[in-house]
């Protein structure tokens, strides 16, 4: 504390019954000498959510200066810890209390925070608001930012052709104003889209461009999830020897930077390359070491994401039972973060486990109620491997004709997000399948 004498309550109730006691304006005047005495000392970051609360409460229009200077750095800290529930409270207020660019500076902080804690609807309306606040003020380069943001969360919505209309405007705009690095940011955010579209090409280009951008400007952290980004387009094809010196190069720049999901997140895509090399002891030490860092700062949505990956690894193992558990737990989180893309991965893992079990009802339901999910969160890869699961499990049934549609609308997306490991492999179970089930397979 910042005083000489402090007095400490032994019970948070008898704190709470003497605050009580005061007359409103006593306690006003108290929160305003609070905010005054604190103000007037070199106060640390974690102690700006109190001093703004304080000058909040002491309902002094003197006082909102004070609260104005601290409500950033409050928000700030807040999402600096992960606790973007808490951050969201402060940037609302900001924006209630400010006029012109910084309210719309904390419209946009606050749609940020509205994002990670699964609030979609929210942040498109905040992000939306900024945009008109800047319209209004002629600022084309932060309408610009605050457009690649609303973007974002029509691509988190499945919402492909609304997501890449917005980024393609913003970034038009960006290459108008020559600012290298939000240029480079835009640029990776659109090349995501096209990745999620299995549009490599066009993808790959963009990143590259972007990774040249943001080198220019020595933005690293940018640099570290473009390598990460172009590390992820290699897993399932042909040129998947060259994720690992991107993927290490990530954590090494995560690391010397000290952004702890970064690596997280980065770790977790190297589990990935491991999995998928066979590597199965490794990649179970990288997923869980991964987990206790996203955990440790509070990244729900990374946690998810790891969660269904390692549980993908331990089923393949047959530890059934502790994947089930992981499965559920990754579904709940992502579901509570608004992450559609997760949802559907983990959904579709579920049902892919329970026609492993020998649980072809619970499979069918779930392979059924993922497929809208796959389809909204535009992964064809997904909805190529859902359609295949479909089709065993007609085929199994007896339902030859949906069997053989849903062959046919599999192998078309996987053939589409260009995965030849996954084509080659599902043609290999759904024809074992029909020949057990006495069905002619498409085309024969």
């Amino acid at each position: 504390m910042l005083a000489e004498t402090v007095y400490v309550f032994r019970h948070a109730v008898l704190r709470d019954t003497a605050y009580e006691m005061q007359l409103p304006s006593e306690r006003a005047g108290l929160h305003a000498v609070a905010a005054r005495a604190m103000h007037s000392h070199a106060s640390p970051d974690d102690l700006a959510s109190e001093i703004a609360e304080h000058a909040r409460l002491a309902d002094d229009e003197a006082l909102i200066q004070i609260e104005r200077e601290y409500l950033p750095r409050a928000g700030a800290y807040l999402q600096s810890r992960y606790q973007y529930g808490e951050a969201l409270i402060r940037w609302l207020r900001l924006a209630e209390i400010s006029v012109g660019g910084e309210r719309a500076e904390a419209l946009i902080k606050a749609g940020d925070a509205a994002g990670h804690v699964g609030e979609l609807d929210r942040a498109e309306a905040l992000y939306a608001g900024a945009i008109r606040q800047l319209e209004e003020l002629g600022d084309e380069h932060g309408r610009a930012r605050a457009q690649g943001n609303l973007a974002h969360v029509f691509k988190e919505r499945g919402e492909m052709e609304l997501a890449e209309k917005h980024y393609s405007e913003g970034l038009a705009t960006l290459e108008r104003t020559g600012d290298r690095g939000l240029l480079g940011v835009a640029q990776e955010s659109l090349a995501t889209l096209y990745a999620l579209q299995r549009r490599t090409p066009e993808a790959e280009a963009l990143y590259r461009q972007a990774l040249e951008n943001v080198r220019a400007v020595g933005r690293r952290i940018s640099e570290a999830t473009l390598l990460g980004n172009l590390a992820n387009m290699r897993l399932f094809g042909e040129r998947r020897d060259e994720a690992e010196p991107m993927y290490e190069q990530a954590i090494a720049i995560a690391r010397e930077l000290g952004q702890r999901a970064l690596e997280g997140r980065s770790l977790g895509n190297l589990a990935t390359l491991r999995r998928l090399q066979g590597r199965h002891d490794e990649a179970e030490k990288l997923y869980r070491e991964a987990l206790l860092i996203l955990q440790d700062v509070g990244d729900r949505r990374g946690q998810g994401r790891a969660l269904g990956d390692l549980a993908e690894l331990l089923y393949n193992r047959e530890e059934h039972d502790e994947a089930g558990r992981l499965l559920q737990q990754a579904l709940v989180t992502c579901r509570e973060m608004g992450d559609r893309r997760g949802e559907g991965l983990c959904m579709g893992r579920l049902a892919d486990m329970y026609e492993m079990t020998g649980e072809d009802r619970k499979a069918m339901k779930m392979y059924e109620q993922s497929l809208p999910v796959q389809h909204a969160a535009g992964n064809r890869r997904a909805v190529g491997l859902v359609n295949c699961g479909l089709a065993r499990l007609h085929a199994r049934a007896g339902n030859g004709e949906l069997a053989r549609q849903y062959w046919r609308e599999g192998l078309a997306e996987l053939d589409q997000a260009g995965d030849t490991r996954n084509h080659a492999e599902q043609i290999k179970r759904m024809t074992s399948v029909f020949e057990s089930a006495g069905i002619d397979p498409p085309g024969s």
